[in-house]
Protein backbone atom coordinates (compact mmCIF):
# COMPACT_ATOMS: atom_id res chain seq x y z
CA UNK A 1 0.00 0.00 0.00
CA UNK A 2 0.77 3.28 -0.12
CA UNK A 3 -0.72 6.62 0.71
CA UNK A 4 -0.89 9.98 -0.77
CA UNK A 5 -2.74 12.99 -1.23
CA UNK A 6 -6.50 12.74 -3.62
CA UNK A 7 -4.69 13.38 -6.76
CA UNK A 8 -4.69 16.93 -8.06
CA UNK A 9 -5.80 16.10 -11.52
CA UNK A 10 -8.98 14.41 -9.79
CA UNK A 11 -10.03 18.08 -8.28
CA UNK A 12 -8.62 19.87 -11.51
CA UNK A 13 -5.79 22.48 -12.00
CA UNK A 14 -6.38 25.43 -9.82
CA UNK A 15 -4.68 28.50 -9.41
CA UNK A 16 -4.17 31.47 -7.02
CA UNK A 17 -6.33 31.25 -3.90
CA UNK A 18 -7.65 27.88 -4.51
CA UNK A 19 -4.01 26.26 -4.52
CA UNK A 20 -4.15 27.18 -0.79
CA UNK A 21 -7.62 25.42 -0.63
CA UNK A 22 -6.23 22.21 -2.51
CA UNK A 23 -3.12 22.31 -0.30
CA UNK A 24 -5.56 21.67 2.70
CA UNK A 25 -7.37 19.03 0.84
CA UNK A 26 -4.19 16.90 0.13
CA UNK A 27 -3.16 17.27 4.27
CA UNK A 28 -6.79 16.04 5.84
CA UNK A 29 -7.15 13.23 3.20
CA UNK A 30 -5.01 10.43 2.33
CA UNK A 31 -6.12 7.47 0.42
CA UNK A 32 -4.14 4.24 1.14
CA UNK A 33 -4.04 1.80 -1.59
CA UNK A 34 -1.91 -1.38 -2.68
CA UNK A 35 1.99 -1.03 -3.78
CA UNK A 36 3.86 -4.01 -4.80
CA UNK A 37 7.32 -3.84 -3.63
CA UNK A 38 9.50 -1.14 -1.59
CA UNK A 39 13.08 -0.83 -0.60
CA UNK A 40 13.63 1.82 0.81
CA UNK A 41 14.38 1.95 4.76
CA UNK A 42 11.24 2.66 6.72
CA UNK A 43 12.79 6.13 8.12
CA UNK A 44 13.77 7.28 4.61
CA UNK A 45 10.55 6.03 2.89
CA UNK A 46 8.35 7.33 5.72
CA UNK A 47 10.25 11.07 5.35
CA UNK A 48 10.03 10.74 2.09
CA UNK A 49 6.27 10.63 2.26
CA UNK A 50 5.89 12.87 4.90
CA UNK A 51 7.55 15.64 2.25
CA UNK A 52 5.10 14.57 -0.48
CA UNK A 53 1.80 14.57 1.59
CA UNK A 54 3.22 18.26 2.75
CA UNK A 55 3.80 17.65 6.20
CA UNK A 56 5.67 20.97 7.82
CA UNK A 57 9.76 20.02 8.10
CA UNK A 58 9.85 20.83 11.26
CA UNK A 59 7.05 18.15 12.27
CA UNK A 60 8.00 15.06 10.55
CA UNK A 61 10.08 13.58 12.82
CA UNK A 62 7.48 14.13 14.98
CA UNK A 63 4.97 12.49 12.92
CA UNK A 64 6.92 9.76 11.54
CA UNK A 65 7.44 8.74 15.70
CA UNK A 66 3.99 8.56 16.64
CA UNK A 67 2.99 6.63 13.18
CA UNK A 68 5.97 3.76 13.51
CA UNK A 69 5.09 4.03 17.21
CA UNK A 70 1.13 3.46 16.34
CA UNK A 71 2.09 1.01 13.09
CA UNK A 72 3.81 -1.59 15.67
CA UNK A 73 7.29 -0.58 13.62
CA UNK A 74 9.97 0.52 16.23
CA UNK A 75 11.45 -3.31 16.06
CA UNK A 76 12.11 -3.58 12.38
CA UNK A 77 12.73 0.80 11.70
CA UNK A 78 16.22 0.42 10.35
CA UNK A 79 15.06 -2.95 7.68
CA UNK A 80 14.17 -3.00 4.26
CA UNK A 81 10.92 -2.21 4.00
CA UNK A 82 10.87 -4.59 0.82
CA UNK A 83 12.11 -7.28 2.97
CA UNK A 84 9.19 -6.86 5.43
CA UNK A 85 6.49 -9.73 5.55
CA UNK A 86 3.21 -9.00 4.06
CA UNK A 87 1.37 -8.12 7.53
CA UNK A 88 4.39 -6.15 8.49
CA UNK A 89 4.06 -3.76 4.85
CA UNK A 90 0.29 -3.26 5.49
CA UNK A 91 1.27 -1.85 8.69
CA UNK A 92 3.52 0.35 7.13
CA UNK A 93 1.31 1.90 4.57
CA UNK A 94 -1.18 2.56 7.72
CA UNK A 95 1.58 4.54 9.13
CA UNK A 96 2.15 6.24 5.95
CA UNK A 97 -1.32 7.13 5.96
CA UNK A 98 -1.48 8.50 9.07
CA UNK A 99 1.82 10.98 8.36
CA UNK A 100 -0.13 13.82 7.47
CA UNK A 101 -2.51 13.73 10.18
CA UNK A 102 -5.38 13.51 7.80
CA UNK A 103 -9.09 13.37 9.02
CA UNK A 104 -10.63 11.21 6.52
CA UNK A 105 -8.34 7.77 5.99
CA UNK A 106 -9.78 5.55 2.96
CA UNK A 107 -8.65 2.10 3.74
CA UNK A 108 -8.69 -0.96 0.73
CA UNK A 109 -8.67 -3.99 1.83
CA UNK A 110 -5.52 -3.48 4.11
CA UNK A 111 -5.84 -6.93 5.54
CA UNK A 112 -5.23 -8.92 2.62
CA UNK A 113 -2.56 -11.31 2.00
CA UNK A 114 -1.57 -11.05 6.19
CA UNK A 115 -1.01 -13.44 8.44
CA UNK A 116 -3.77 -14.12 11.27
CA UNK A 117 -1.60 -11.92 14.10
CA UNK A 118 -0.70 -9.26 11.56
CA UNK A 119 -4.56 -9.28 10.79
CA UNK A 120 -5.77 -8.56 14.40
CA UNK A 121 -3.10 -5.99 15.02
CA UNK A 122 -4.68 -4.18 11.57
CA UNK A 123 -7.67 -4.47 12.52
CA UNK A 124 -7.72 -3.33 16.61
CA UNK A 125 -4.92 -0.44 14.93
CA UNK A 126 -7.91 0.81 12.60
CA UNK A 127 -10.75 0.52 15.30
CA UNK A 128 -8.59 2.88 17.32
CA UNK A 129 -8.50 5.50 14.50
CA UNK A 130 -12.08 6.97 15.40
CA UNK A 131 -10.98 7.92 19.13
CA UNK A 132 -8.31 9.52 17.95
CA UNK A 133 -10.65 11.47 15.75
CA UNK A 134 -10.21 10.19 12.58
CA UNK A 135 -13.14 9.10 10.34
CA UNK A 136 -12.21 5.54 8.40
CA UNK A 137 -13.85 4.46 5.04
CA UNK A 138 -13.19 0.81 4.88
CA UNK A 139 -14.11 -1.31 2.14
CA UNK A 140 -13.69 -5.29 2.54
CA UNK A 141 -15.23 -8.61 1.21
CA UNK A 142 -14.60 -9.73 4.76
CA UNK A 143 -18.28 -9.39 6.47
CA UNK A 144 -16.66 -10.35 9.93
CA UNK A 145 -13.86 -7.01 9.99
CA UNK A 146 -16.74 -5.18 8.88
CA UNK A 147 -18.99 -6.35 11.87
CA UNK A 148 -15.57 -5.76 14.12
CA UNK A 149 -15.11 -1.94 12.66
CA UNK A 150 -18.07 -0.61 11.73
CA UNK A 151 -21.06 1.56 12.53
CA UNK A 152 -22.05 2.41 9.27
CA UNK A 153 -22.13 0.36 6.11
CA UNK A 154 -22.94 0.32 2.47
CA UNK A 155 -22.68 -2.45 0.51
CA UNK A 156 -22.49 -2.04 -3.16
CA UNK A 157 -22.62 -4.00 -6.27
CA UNK A 158 -21.22 -2.62 -9.58
CA UNK A 159 -20.82 0.66 -7.91
CA UNK A 160 -24.88 0.51 -7.10
CA UNK A 161 -25.16 0.76 -3.05
CA UNK A 162 -27.65 -2.37 -2.12
CA UNK A 163 -27.98 -1.60 1.01
CA UNK A 164 -26.97 1.42 3.51
CA UNK A 165 -27.38 2.07 7.14
CA UNK A 166 -26.75 1.11 10.59
CA UNK A 167 -24.35 -2.44 10.39
CA UNK A 168 -27.56 -3.79 13.25
CA UNK A 169 -29.93 -2.91 10.50
CA UNK A 170 -28.41 -3.52 7.43
CA UNK A 171 -27.53 -7.38 8.71
CA UNK A 172 -31.67 -7.66 9.55
CA UNK A 173 -32.68 -5.45 6.35
CA UNK A 174 -33.55 -7.05 2.90
CA UNK A 175 -35.27 -10.33 1.47
CA UNK A 176 -32.26 -12.41 2.50
CA UNK A 177 -31.26 -12.15 -1.62
CA UNK A 178 -27.80 -10.55 -0.12
CA UNK A 179 -27.22 -13.53 1.61
CA UNK A 180 -25.92 -11.27 4.91
CA UNK A 181 -24.77 -13.12 7.79
CA UNK A 182 -23.10 -12.21 10.77
CA UNK A 183 -20.05 -14.20 12.48
CA UNK A 184 -22.06 -16.07 15.04
CA UNK A 185 -24.73 -16.96 11.85
CA UNK A 186 -22.10 -18.48 10.00
CA UNK A 187 -20.59 -20.07 12.64
CA UNK A 188 -24.03 -21.72 13.71
CA UNK A 189 -24.77 -22.85 9.91
CA UNK A 190 -21.44 -24.60 9.82
CA UNK A 191 -21.88 -26.15 12.85
CA UNK A 192 -25.42 -27.14 11.94
CA UNK A 193 -23.63 -28.53 8.75
CA UNK A 194 -21.02 -30.44 10.71
CA UNK A 195 -23.55 -32.21 12.85
CA UNK A 196 -25.25 -33.27 9.68
CA UNK A 197 -22.44 -34.77 7.64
Amino acid sequence: YSAEPLESARFGRVSGQLDDLQREIDRKYALVRPVQETIFLLMILALLFAAVQGVPRELRAERLEQAVAFAGLAKVWHQQAGHYSGGLKRRLNLAIGLLADPDLLLLDEPTVGVDPQSRRFILEAIKALPACGKTVIYTSHYMEEVQYLCEDLAILDQGKILLQGRLSNVLQAGDGSLGLRSAQDQEALALAALAEA
